[in-house]
């Protein structure tokens, strides 16, 4: 494994193990930020500006509304200044929550759209299957701006069929980024993908 590779995972690992400890799981190991201070939960300290950040995503399929037994839909919005939004769409009714992305978090997700390209991705990425969801991301960053809908992605990475390399590379960078926004979803009903 190469030493940008490793980078890669320990900022992805990093990302995730600070999600989970601001939604009030067990907290990081290493449970500093780089000011040496404790980090904030999700919903507590300051917003910082996120240099010009703004992530867009939702998920949408017409098998994740009710009564259907896998719930639920949900979008998601963070803006410049750190703070978020989320919106589930459960069982009849609409649960919204607010709170502010920890600063590392951020940077954990600006490493990784730089990392995976994500401005350089094609429009549409993954196997469009009939009654499939949809996973939509509209990221800004500075300048730049862009939206890739990713459909299915393989259960097996290593044995698919019905993709090219070409499009299995794009589906792969945009799972990626995609798994890092769904970690911010931390509603118990929202559906794991």
């Amino acid at each position: 494994m190469t030493v940008q590779k490793r980078r890669s995972v320990r900022a992805v690992l990093g990302f995730l193990l600070l999600v989970s400890a601001c939604a009030g799981e067990q907290p990081p190991p290493s449970p500093r930020n780089l000011s040496g201070d404790q980090p904030h939960p999700i919903g507590s300290g300051p917003a910082i500006e996120a240099e010009g950040l703004q992530v867009e995503a939702s998920l949408k399929g017409y098998n994740l509304l009710w009564p259907t037994p896998r719930c639920c839909a949900f979008t998601l919005e963070i803006r410049p200044n750190g703070s978020c939004s989320v919106i589930v769409r459960a069982a009849r009714e609409r649960r919204e929550t607010s709170f502010v992305v920890p600063p590392r978090v951020l940077e954990a997700l600006r490493l990784v759209l730089r990392e995976e390209d994500f401005f350089s991705l094609p429009q549409r990425v993954g196997a469009m299957i009939v009654d499939g969801d949809m996973h939509k991301m509209t990221i800004r960053l500075g300048a730049q701006a862009h939206t890739v809908t990713l459909y299915d992605w393989p259960d097996d990475w290593a044995n698919v069929g019905y993709l090219s390399k070409e499009e299995l590379e794009h589906t792969r960078r945009a799972y990626r980024v995609w798994r890092l926004i769904r970690a911010l979803v931390v509603d118990p009903e929202a559906t794991t993908q």
